[in-house]
This record gives C-alpha cells, sequence and structure tokens, in this order.
C-alpha cells in the first residue's frame, strides 16, 4: 500500500537501508509491516496506527 503522500507525489522508492537507519527499525520488520500493509512500501510511514486488540482470556 501506499501512503497519500506518495501517491500525489508520485515517489519514487526510498532504499531499505535508509528507511531502516532513518526508522530505527530492523529491516526485517520493516519489510513484514510493509508487506502486511501496515507501512507505506515507498517512505515507510504508518498506514494504520489503531492497536490491535488480543483476546483475553479470564479464568
Amino acid at each position: 500500500m501506499i501512503c497519500n503522500e506518495c501517491e500525489e507525489s508520485q515517489a519514487f522508492p526510498k532504499d531499505i537501508v535508509e528507511l531502516e537507519s532513518t526508522l530505527g527499525i530492523s529491516r526485517e520488520k520493516l519489510m513484514a509491516e510493509m508487506e502486511k500493509g501496515k507501512r507505506c512500501i515507498l517512505c515507510g510511514s504508518v498506514l494504520e496506527e489503531a492497536p490491535v486488540a488480543e483476546t483475553v482470556e479470564r479464568e
């Protein structure tokens, strides 16, 4: 997925090493989040901010 800013400006993808150092997260995590649609594949910005709730089992 691509963020609105990259779509409007028709941006080129940034280098993955540059994104890794700029965002401060590992390449593996960055790539996984891009594949899941959580980050823009061009600039690495977060596309969805809502935390995912987990099911809590009570005894």
